[in-house]
């Protein structure tokens, strides 16, 4: 609850507690003041009537003249209690007042009172009865009630003056809260001493400023902390994530929120839950884990990426307080695991086709089942298989060195016009056996590379322009320097590949499915994506089944 609010209110249930004892305490002093003058005015008129009695008036008479003067009620008693005269019942239907209180108290000390419920009036009443001298007893009495209606017909104005006190209050106390309240919100928190303020709010300030000190402090200290620490995790390549028994972040870095790819802005994950990071119940097995006290370790698939996590539990006290993530991108470890059971299996099957070939035709030839005149066809085939597995073996090297980290190799400037000259020369029996039509166009481009790597880049886009073309056909090669970096563009008129092959052509040991395909080693294009990513070039292929291909090498300028 607000100071002020509790100030105001306070403020008016004390002025409406003081209003209304104020009005109950005038409502008693009213009712003994107006009881006491009912009191004294039954006394005064008993003595009255008793002192005309007295002087020997015509009792009878006196009394039916006084009872119409008189609200009182007057009741005349004799010596032994009967009832003689009274002016609101019949005597004679009267009971004897001999036994009532206050007629005893006549008789024995001349005068006496009482105050009880009235049979005959049905009120409480109030009587007084004085000893005349001829020994009967004059008896006046009045009703209570009148006291009770005079209290009634003051309550509403004391309801009234009640309200308007309360409406003034209200806005007094309204005024005053402000006043009082003006002070302490004005305090200034970062130099309290030098508030002007209540002298009883001294000790309370000087206990700010101690706080204030050891806050400072120990802020001072955190933010060192936590800038060591920010510096260290953000300069990380792992994401680090740090996180409390209640599973609430407590830190982490940019890697983090990269490698499992979710939104940031202004640090929006700090104390709340990590499971805004990754929902898998592999994810949130392994924070339980941790979180338990044991080491956790799991493997999370975001989008083409492979993490490895690591959670290991924080102990304090030997209780456990919490739990470090470390996140590791795997991706390209796995794969290059991938590829290497691929690339296994791929050998495996690409070496046993023409090792099973050679074998089967050398068992054959072994056993005398070849006719002399099909020895030379055999011994072709066997050739043939033969070098094609020597093609393979050699690209398959080719391959391996390109995947090995080793030491860059030998880079120096290269023409890639000249080259390409060459490359054509030794293609020349091939060229003219399809006879095909080359043209080379453009001028001496100059690229810094591995000229070993760009013979074997170019050598396999012209021997698969060649192999895949159509007899008569056309390869054109253009070399240009473009606002983009140094083109090298090669254009056939051979079979095409369609769109679904196109995604693969650059795989390892894929190969075009086509009708009377020339055999190939599925290599070539492989080594050509290999050599460009090694010169940081970029390769766009466009082709069209039976309608030729085109491939763009764009090297940086």
């Amino acid at each position: 609850m607000k100071l002020r609010r509790k100030i105001h209110r306070n403020f008016i249930l004390i002025t409406v507690i003081s209003v209304l004892l104020t009005a109950l305490f005038v409502l008693r002093a009213s009712y003994n003041n107006t009881y006491a003058m009912l009191r004294q005015f039954v006394h005064d008129e008993t003595g009255y009537i008793a002192s005309a009695l007295d002087y020997g008036v015509d009792v009878e008479a006196y009394l039916n003249v006084a009872k119409d003067e008189t609200s009182a009620r007057l009741t005349l008693i004799d010596t032994d209690g009967a009832v003689l005269f009274d002016n609101f019942e019949d005597p004679a239907q009267m009971e004897n007042h001999a036994e009532r209180k206050e007629v005893q108290e006549a008789f024995l000390y001349g005068i006496g009172e009482d105050e009880r419920m009235s049979e005959t009036l049905r009120q409480k009443t109030f009587y007084c009865a004085i000893l005349l001298k001829n020994g009967q007893v004059l008896r006046a009495a009045n009703t209570i009630d009148s006291v009770y209606r005079l209290m009634f017909k003051l309550l509403p104005v004391l309801i009234l003056i009640t309200l308007i006190v309360i409406l003034i209050s209200t806005f007094i106390a309204r005024y005053q809260t402000k006043a009082i309240v003006k002070p302490i919100n004005e305090i200034d928190l970062d130099h309290p001493k030098e508030t002007d303020v209540y002298e009883e709010m001294a000790p309370l300030l000087t206990r700010i400023v101690r706080q204030q000190e050891t806050l400072k402090s120990q802020a001072d200290a955190m933010n060192l902390k936590q800038a060591q620490f920010l510096t260290i995790t953000e300069n990380m390549r792992e994401g680090v994530v740090v996180l409390d028994i209640y599973r609430r972040v407590l830190s982490y870095n940019k890697s983090a929120v990269e490698l499992l790819d979710v939104d940031e802005s202004a640090r929006q994950y700090l104390n709340k839950s990590v499971l805004l990071f990754n929902r898998s119940s592999a994810f949130q097995d392994a924070v339980k884990t941790a979180l338990k006290g044991e080491r956790a370790t799991t493997m999370l698939q975001i989008n083409t990426r492979y993490l490895q996590l690591f959670l290991n539990p924080i102990f304090k006290d030997g209780n456990i307080n919490g739990a470090v993530l470390l996140i590791i991108d795997v991706t390209e470890r796995q794969a290059r695991e991938a590829m290497r059971r691929e690339f296994s299996a791929n050998v495996s099957h690409e070496l046993k086709t023409p090792l099973t070939a050679i074998s089967g035709y050398a068992e054959i030839m072994k056993d005398g089942l070849v006719e002399e005149k099909d020895v030379p066809r055999f011994a072709k085939s066997i050739y043939e298989e033969t070098h094609r597995l020597i093609e393979l073996v050699e690209d398959i090297i080719k391959i391996s060195h390109l995947d090995e980290s080793e030491p860059r190799l030998i880079e120096e400037a290269v023409d890639l016009y000249a080259l390409t000259e060459t490359i054509l020369t030794r293609s020349g029996t091939q060229i003219r056996q399809k006879e095909l039509a080359v043209t080379l166009t453009g001028t001496p481009l100059f690229v810094q590379g591995v000229k070993q790597l760009l013979d074997e880049m170019i050598a396999n886009l012209i021997d698969n322009a060649i192999k895949y073309n159509h007899p008569g056909g056309s390869i054109d090669i253009l070399l240009e320097q473009t606002p983009q970096g140094k083109v090298f563009t090669i254009t056939d008129t051979g079979i095409g590949i369609t769109k679904e092959e196109l995604e693969r052509v650059f795989e390892r040991f894929y190969r075009v499915k086509r009708p009377y395909m020339p055999a190939g080693t599925g290599l070539g294009l492989s080594i050509v994506k290999h050599s460009a990513a090694y010169h940081n070039a970029t390769i766009e292929t466009v082709s069209e089944p039976n309608r030729g291909t085109r491939i763009t090498i764009t090297f940086p300028s």
